[in-house]
């Protein structure tokens, strides 16, 4: 059964690849929605795998994938189809969309339009660079957009071509950027009785990706390279591995990391000692700790080969077991199969069974990508539409009335004009926030940018662990000086309470039940109930309380209290197995990238559960798992495997659907431009620009079977015909041409792209200690309701006297007692 939390709106989807993703989150939140397909189907279902390898419209794995829960109608909107659409637009409440910008306009179905019809509609457009700017015109795909973003230089081997994880990545990013922007959106709406338009680039949030990477760019003046399987120590030179051999797969794994990482080091040595694999060198110095900053290469390789050798006589269940066990942050580096079987994933009902009726099978899914206490998502999932299944059902909707009406109240309209005034989308929400870290800081970002007051909750004994991390300022490590902090915490409010103070504790408590109306955690789900924070204890004072808990494995099942970071996520949810070249040892994707993936699903839960508030008076407790997040965002690679028995596999740069598609030398150091032909006529037209070199014209290039069949040979000329050549002249030359490609930008140059500097997508913002540096918006832009960056990163403990006193009502006696106590610190 879908949730109550959209249950009363109605979403028509027009999007392809580029922003699917949306609907699939709406429609799993409970909106009707309603996917309006041309009579030749959806181009998307033409993109393999497919059932039973038949390349049929109606058995294509990735549309499977996102488009569960909805309805398909058939409308033929460059003809008789408008005048059914426009009737559909007044029952509707959204509309998403992924059109070349001015389609939809010439067809007289653009927002003016729409907007005439229904004042209330909000259109969202997801599109490759967005409805503005040099490039919006321009062809894309999922890996130029990649390269553009500034994900692509990053990932991989140094020696080789920067590599893509093996997924459309960009473009369910895309899509999930558009379920985020349509709900603010529509929250803004309900202040205003009218909707707007949502304009979502995909490229805008591409530099999100490698987590901090732009940010590291500005602080170090210089390009972060790609570093394959680890990461080079910054102090050392030394590169340190992450991913590594056993017995029955490969395990994620960092065993010198410093801080934490010294109790993880000394349980692991004492497990190997125990089961007779000690070795002097792994005790030789203090590894871990004060040694670790002059470690020498040779040394490494003595730690790594001792460790290597004891994992490989382990299983990946074995090790993982005893990884929780022990509390130290070894991971499997899963497959689609390892995903299936996993028992943390099967604990908490993540993979659903779905059946298709018309081929007499059932097949499982990933299912809810979140747990509502309220609201739950459930487990009953409606298959992917056939073409047009259910046009007459819609279609008799709208002529008996069951079509919902969506006029705009008129005092509502009216009060419009000086519902402008407020600063912000969610001005007067008020949010506490636990989260630490990138996906939970991400995930509030979402609402301090559009006019949210979030407070955070941080201490000087235990800090955020972003903050005590690089890139510093000037390279001088300090509190308030990390770039990484700083990326992600803007418009944000830094309170210092000891929550291991028993004053702090009460301190928090009243402030989440005497002022917040939002809670987000990013905790172990031990945590909060510790410091009896849990929702149960918060919701019998507070029944409208909100609150989010996003950690890495969700507050339920055998593995819930394993901690872990974005880097364990990513493993766990299936990236690291997709990432890097076939003949080599699968790549570490550069960042966390759960950390990425998660606050799209956070976003929208928590947007929908404020919208359910708004309705009913009743908040909700969410417990968002991130490594689910990711295995949703890997969904076609999971159905891959559920449905056709097939793990995929890493495939470096190539496609299911496209040849060439690679990235291949331009002039200059380590300089690439990638190129992906999608069909013949991209081919003929690439040809052309190649000046028709008797290779391109054989019979064996002509057909996208026979460019697969010859592969290497294709890959090799085009690398001859660029490798000589400009990489921002032939961009521009191949794109003018109508072939989708992309320079592979470095960091630095990121900044400096026309299309992402034409969208203002940096923001200078002057932080008090660091000074003034660029911060990125979110991959989506309000016309009629804009994000407010205005305050950098705090520094830590900043706010503290201001949120309490003024805030909570503090007296300045009651202050000073609770410094006196070591509250505040």
């Amino acid at each position: 059964m879908p949730s109550e939390l959209l249950r009363p709106y109605r979403v028509l989807d027009l999007t392809n690849e580029f922003g699917e993703l949306a609907g699939r989150i709406l429609a799993d939140l409970g909106a009707d929605v309603i996917k309006i397909e041309p009579p030749d189907g959806d181009p998307s279902r033409w993109r393999p795998p497919f059932y039973a390898d038949r390349a049929d419209r109606e058995c294509s794995l990735p549309w499977w994938a996102s488009n569960l829960n909805k309805r398909s109608v058939v409308l033929d909107l460059e003809a008789t189809g408008q005048s059914t659409f426009r009737r559909l637009v007044e029952t509707a409440d959204f509309v998403l969309e992924s059109f070349q910008p001015g389609y939809l306009d010439r067809l007289g179905l653009g927002y003016e339009a729409l907007a005439e019809i229904n004042p209330r509609i909000i259109v969202t457009s997801i599109t490759p660079f967005g409805q503005t700017g040099p490039y919006r015109q321009l062809p894309a795909t999922d890996l130029t957009l990649q390269a553009l973003g500034g994900f692509l230089y990053v990932n991989g081997d140094a020696d080789r071509p920067p590599v893509r994880i093996s997924a459309d990545l960009a473009y369910r990013h895309g899509g999930g950027q558009g379920a985020a922007g349509a709900l603010i959106a529509h929250i803004e709406r309900q202040r205003t009785g009218r909707g707007q338009h949502v304009d979502v680039s995909i490229q805008d949030y591409i530099p999100w990706t490698p987590l901090n990477v732009t940010f590291a760019a500005q602080v170090q003046h210089a390009n972060t390279m790609r570093q394959a399987v680890g990461f080079r120590a910054h102090t050392t030179g030394v590169k340190f591995r992450f991913t590594w051999p056993c017995k029955d797969g490969r395990v994620a794994f960092r065993p010198l990391v410093t801080g934490g990482g010294k109790a993880q080091y000394d349980a692991l040595v004492a497990w190997m000692t125990a089961e007779g694999f000690g070795d002097p060198i792994l005790t030789a110095k203090d590894w871990a700790g004060a040694d670790n900053r002059a470690i020498t290469d040779a040394e490494y390789d003595q730690i790594a080969a001792a460790i290597e050798r004891f994992l490989l006589t382990r299983t990946l269940d074995e090790l993982y077991q005893k990884a929780v066990e022990l509390r130290f942050r070894l991971a499997p580096a899963a497959t689609a199969k390892d995903i299936v079987e996993s028992r943390q994933i099967q604990a908490r009902g993540l993979l659903v069974s779905v059946r298709h009726a018309e081929l007499e099978r059932t097949f499982l899914y990933p299912g809810p990508f979140a747990h509502f206490s309220a609201t739950p998502i459930g487990n009953t999932f409606g298959r992917p539409p056939l073409l047009g299944e259910h046009t007459e059902e819609v279609l008799r909707e709208i002529e008996t009335g069951d079509g919902r009406a969506r006029s705009a109240d008129a005092a509502v309209l009216q009060s419009a004009l000086t519902a402008r005034l407020h600063r912000g989308v969610f001005d007067g929400l008020k949010v506490v926030d636990f989260t630490w870290a990138a996906a939970g800081p991400i995930t509030t970002r979402h609402l301090g940018d559009y006019g949210a007051t979030v407070v955070k909750i941080e201490s000087s004994k235990h800090p955020d662990s972003l903050r005590v991390g690089p890139p510093f300022v000037d390279g001088k490590p300090g509190i308030n000086r990390s770039g990484f902090f700083a990326q992600f915490n803007p418009n944000k409010l830094s309170v210092t309470i000891d929550m291991t103070n028993p004053a702090g504790r009460h301190l928090a408590r009243r402030l989440i039940l005497d002022w917040a109306d939002v809670v987000v955690d990013s905790f172990t789900p031990r945590v909060m109930p510790g410091w009896r924070l849990a929702y149960n204890d918060l919701s019998q004072t507070r029944p409208d309380l909100i609150m989010l808990s996003t950690c890495m494995q969700g507050q339920t099942g055998p593995y819930r209290d394993y901690a872990g970071f974005g880097d364990q996520g990513a493993a766990l949810s299936g990236f690291f197995m997709l990432n890097g070249w076939p003949d080599r040892d699968p790549a570490t994707p550069n960042g966390a990238y759960t950390d990425m993936a998660t606050p799209h699903f956070g976003a929208a839960a928590l947007l929908a559960a404020l919208d359910y508030r708004t309705r009913t008076g009743q908040g909700q407790h969410i417990d968002l798992s991130q490594i689910e997040c990711g295995v949703h965002f890997l969904s076609p690679e999971v159905l891959d495997y559920t449905v056709r028995g097939h793990v995929p596999e890493r495939m470096a740069n190539r496609s299911l659907r496209a040849a060439p598609h690679g990235v291949f030398p331009v002039q200059g150091d380590d300089c690439w431009i990638a190129i992906a032909c999608e069909t013949d006529v991209q081919w003929a037209t690439l040809v052309r620009v190649m000046g028709s070199p008797a290779w391109a014209t054989s019979a064996s290039f002509a057909t996208l079977q026979g460019r697969f069949a010859n592969q290497e040979n294709l890959e090799l000329r085009v690398a001859e015909w660029t490798a000589p050549q400009d990489g921002h002249l032939l961009q521009q030359q191949l794109l003018n041409a109508g072939v989708p490609a992309g320079v592979v930008l470095m960091a630095l140059e990121v900044f400096d792209d026309p299309q992402l500097v034409s969208r203002d997508h940096f923001v200078p913002l002057d932080h008090p200690e660091m000074g003034v540096w660029k911060y990125d918006e979110l991959g989506f832009k309000l016309p009629d309701s804009p994000s407010d960056l205005y305050a950098a990163a705090p520094l830590l403990g900043q706010h503290t006297e201001l949120v309490l006193k003024h805030f909570l009502g503090c007296s300045d006696a009651e202050y000073q007692s609770l410094q006196d106590l070591g509250a505040l610190q």
